[in-house]
This record gives structure tokens, sequence and C-alpha cells, in this order.
């Protein structure tokens, strides 16, 4: 069942959870791999070598077909139903499924009528200890301000949003839903932003219209500081509606006031555009100040101080207690914060599956030239302070 493919020169954190499939169409041992990466605290990567030839899942409707049959067959498999992603990427070797798995919110999970878990980088079915784990880690979850019931009712909700993010999830391969969803309701029960019960507050911020009336804590701003010496003489920007309108405005922001220089390169007497902040960073870190930032009371908040030399990314908060600041540069394992969130940003391509935005800010800076960002976190939350490749 283990594939002899160089798994290390395909992934680009090797420190990952994950494993490799040689067969894709052996979905009992696909479903089982998936189960355990459900029941573990980080998720996971499967790796499936495909036939040469094998098309993109966003170049050919057929295959889109094909792929969504192999989702819809492995989920029915695993019970509670989940949802996870899918792509088609190229390797040395030749394309490669990749089936992306979150830390379930539901544990425990079973497939195949086994519970499976992810023991040092091997699969067992799980014993009573596990499962007692499992169900004390469900409960602490259940219990956490994403999923807790929201006052908005439907006339609150932006279902607009709610197509544009399936639309999106779908084109890309990283939403695939069963055939029998049809309203934005059913779309948003399957990604448990609301039940019968209600909208939860992940659903609400996400797509409500107007969200800061009842969760004035989303309100975000961008300080601009105009005078180079004093830090004096600052302009301030409020950003408010959903998460994602808000991740959008901010982004288009900094977005304009991102200069670019001309330079030479190297011995040449050609010149090249040099950006100050790679957009790429700017991104990433806005992304991830959004989606990890604590929400849970009124007091908390999102502030990105635009300085001449540098920009700090505040959120209110502190890291999961499973990764530290010093870790946050290397390779490590995603533990968001606010899962439910995650998947929104990552459903509308804001964020890789694998969470690596930390590393790539850190290689995008490097390649820019720019000094290296840094992180610290205190009693009021965690900041992310990235230096401009040049100044004016």
């Amino acid at each position: 069942m283990t594939s002899t493919l160089n798994i290390d020169r395909l992934v680009a954190d090797p420190s990952q959870f994950y494993f490799v499939v040689d067969d894709v169409s052996d979905t009992a041992s696909i479903a089982n791999y998936i189960c355990a990466f459900l029941n573990s605290n980080s998720g996971g990567n499967l790796y499936i070598p495909l036939e040469t030839g094998f098309p993109s899942v966003n170049d050919s409707t057929s295959e889109f077909i094909k792929y969504k049959k192999l989702y819809d067959t492995v989920r029915s498999m695993i019970d509670p139903p989940t949802l996870y992603s899918m792509s088609v990427i190229d390797s040395e070797s030749g394309p490669v499924l990749v089936i992306s798995v979150p830390a379930g919110a539901d544990k425990p999970y079973l497939s195949n009528g086994t519970f499976w878990v992810n023991d040092n980088k091997k699969i067992r079915a799980a014993n009573r200890s596990d499962l007692n784990d499992m169900i004390d880690v469900s409960l602490q979850l259940k219990d956490r301000w994403e999923r807790k019931k929201s006052l908005l009712d439907e006339s609150e909700i932006d279902f607009d949003r709610v197509e544009k993010l399936r639309t999106l999830g779908e084109k890309t391969g990283r939403l695939n839903l069963d055939s029998d969803v049809n309203t934005p309701l059913e779309v948003l029960r399957d990604l448990s932003y609301w039940s019968p019960c209600g909208f939860t507050n992940a659903g609400a911020i996400i797509f409500g219209k107007h969200p800061q009336k009842w969760f004035p804590q989303i309100r975000s701003q961008i300080l601009l500081v105009q005078d180079k010496k004093t830090d004096d003489e600052l302009i301030s920007n409020w950003f408010e509606g959903s998460v994602l309108v808000i991740a959008e405005q901010m982004f288009q922001r900094l977005s304009a006031i991102n200069p670019t220089k001309s330079h030479f390169i190297g011995n040449s007497l050609g010149q090249s555009d040099l950006r100050k902040y790679d957009p790429i960073v700017l991104r990433e870190a806005l992304v991830n100040a959004i989606v990890h930032r604590d929400y849970r009371t009124f007091t908390s908040g999102l502030m990105v101080t635009v300085y001449n030399n540098r920009i700090e990314f505040w959120n209110a908060g502190q890291l999961n207690e499973n990764i530290s600041v010093e870790e946050l540069s290397q390779p490590h394992h995603s533990f968001p914060n606010n899962p439910d969130i995650a998947h929104a940003f990552f459903l509308n391509n804001y964020m890789e599956r694998i969470g690596r935005g930390t590393q790539k800010i850190v290689e995008s800076c490097a390649k820019l030239g720019a000094p290296q960002p840094e992180w610290k976190q205190d009693s009021s939350g965690v900041t992310l302070t990235i230096f401009a490749s040049f100044t004016e």
C-alpha cells in the first residue's frame, strides 16, 4: 500500500503529517487515512500518484466528474460526514492527487466501521484511551466561540457571498458537496455554519451583511504613520463588514500604499521594478491576523500600523498552545485557533491547504532582499513585523 514516491521532494514542508497510497482505486485505505487525520490534532495530507496524462481538475469538466466521484465514494465511508479538499499537482514522477484533511471538529470519526488514529506516522485502530481523549477534545471544541449560536437570522446573511464561495470552491476543487446540496442554507449546513437552531458565530462573521452590529470587535484598523522622524501625524482607516470583506478591503488599501522603485540588476545595465513589500507577504500576514485572532470579547481587535520602514500586524489573542513564536518561522504543523474561519478563507483561495503562511512570509521576504520578519507575543496579543526592502 505504501508508494516509493520521493515524498520529501514533493511536499514543501517535510515535517507535516502525510501518507502515500499507490492506488487511487483503493478507496478503503484512502478513507481510513483520512479518518486518522480527522481524529488527529493537526490533520494532514494524503498523496496518491496518478497515471501519466491524468488531467488537472481545473482543465477538464469530465475530470472534475471523475474527481468528485472519488470524493463522494470516500466521503460515504466516513462517519460523521465531513469536508476535505482534493487537488492535482505535478511532481518529478508525474501527477499526484493531494487530499488535504483538517483536524476534525466532531471527533471521533470512523471509516469502514473502525475508529482510526495516526500513531507516529502509522495508522491503527483506536483503543479506549484514544476514544476517551477524542471525546474530551470534541466536547471542548463544541464549546468554542465559533460554534456557539449567534443572534443573526436569514435576513442578515449575504447569500450571494455563500454562492460565490461555493462556486469558487468547486471551481478550484477545494469544495466538493453532495449532489443533493442545492440551496445556500444547505451549503452552510454542510460547512457547519448553520443548523436548524441558527447560524453559528463563525457563520455570522463570515457571511453576515453587517455583523459588526452584533460583533463590534471585528472592526479592524490600518494606521498610517506620516512623519518619518517623529512617527506622528497618523491617518486612521477603519474597516467593517464580514471578515472576508474586511480582508479584501484591507489588502486593497495596503496594496495602494506599496510603492515600486526601479533598480539595477547586478552589474548589468538592465533595470527591474522592486516592490517595497512583497504582495504575498502582505496577504499572508493580513490573512493570518484575521484568521487566528481572538474574537471572543468586544475588547479584542486587529490593527495594522504602517511606518516608513516597516509594517506591524497586531491581533488580539495568543498562539495555539502547541506552537511557540520561535517555531513560526520554521516548518511546523498548522494549529488554527479558529478552524471554521480558516476553512472559509481556504475555500476562497486566500489560504494554502497546509497552512504554510508563516514560512511563505519568511521565504518571500528573503527573495525580496528585505530583513527577516519578526514575531512577538505578549499579554495583549501577537505582533508580526515585516520590514521594507527600501525606504523613501
